[in-house]
């Protein structure tokens, strides 16, 4: 079996998402975001992807929801 390694990285788990945004502008190209993690897993093992950055959004709050409104339709974090 060979081992996959993926470039070393700094994660970062923000509390917010303004937090989250000041982030992303701060380290631009050199982050992603973590929202589920298997694509971006996986892009990195296939050395896609090799961010210095990971943002994870899982914990903020404000993009935990799904609504459907008839007039402006879905709406997903």
């Amino acid at each position: 079996m060979v081992e996959e390694k993926v470039k070393e990285f700094q994660y970062l788990k923000p509390e917010s998402l303004p937090e989250a945004i000041s982030l992303a502008a701060q380290f631009g190209s050199k982050s992603a975001f973590l929202a589920g993690g298997t694509d971006l897993v996986v892009q990195m093992k296939r050395k896609v992807k090799s961010p210095s950055y990971i943002i994870n959004l899982k914990g903020i709050s404000e993009l935990s929801h799904i609504n459907f409104n008839n007039g402006k339709g879905l709406s997903i974090g």
